[in-house]
């Protein structure tokens, strides 16, 4: 679950909340009412549609040593659920460039985060091709960091293991549990580069443990 200091012992949890917080004040966040709620429409769907879906899959077939057989019950459900989202967001996209208000907006990096992931948890995206002209729209845009980048000045892991500052192969910053770390590396991150102000200053307590398979909700 990721967690946010907006300022001293204040947090946001969610990472939709964490995004549309980060975004205001810059192109990210939609000048007028309707856009705005445009945009949150999107970042709804990409909660109830998206996530328990296509990121409930993605987290067990591919970072859960032997997720899949754990899983196999959930499989045919995730995949009928997961290309229905797809759909949508594909036949919106035949008509439009980005999800709302014409631009990039944090709409687009929030569907973003598991839709540039959905080919590596079984689903194919052959027959979405606007999905897949969208998602080179978004990586072409320019200040777009990878999710797998990693910066020159980052510290060796290998020294931060060595330090204790590293537990289970995560960042400390990021204890507890994985599919947070999915959550919060699909959306927070790949969300940053793209605005021009200085981050807020993240909680060191970052995320928690929760009973869900997926999600973020601090509440379920």
């Amino acid at each position: 679950m990721p967690l946010l200091e907006v300022e001293d012992g204040r947090y946001l949890a969610e990472s939709n909340a964490i995004l549309w917080y980060v975004a205001g004040g810059t192109p990210l966040a939609p000048d007028t009412r309707v856009e705005r709620a445009e945009a949150l429409q999107w970042m709804f769907f990409e909660q109830h549609a998206l996530e328990p879906n296509i990121g409930a899959a993605y987290f067990w077939l591919s970072l859960v040593r032997g997720g899949r057989d754990l899983q196999t019950h959930a499989l045919e459900d995730w995949m009928e659920r997961g290309y229905a989202a797809l759909q949508v967001m594909e036949n919106h996209l035949k008509t439009h460039q980005y999800f709302a208000a014409g631009q990039l907006t944090v709409a687009d990096i929030a569907l973003y985060g598991y839709t540039h992931v959905a080919d590596r948890c079984d689903y194919d995206l052959a027959t979405f091709p606007a999905i897949r002209a969208w998602l080179r729209r978004v990586e072409r845009t320019p200040g777009f960091v990878s999710m797998d980048r990693r910066p020159a000045d980052v510290e060796d892991p290998r020294e931060r293991r060595r330090r204790g500052l590293i537990a289970n192969g995560m960042p400390w910053e990021y204890h507890g549990n994985a599919k947070g770390i999915a959550g919060i590396t699909l959306s927070f991150a790949a969300f940053l580069p793209f605005s021009k102000r200085q981050p807020p200053q993240c909680c060191p307590r970052a995320l928690r443990d929760s009973s869900d398979d997926a999600g973020d909700s601090p509440a379920r």
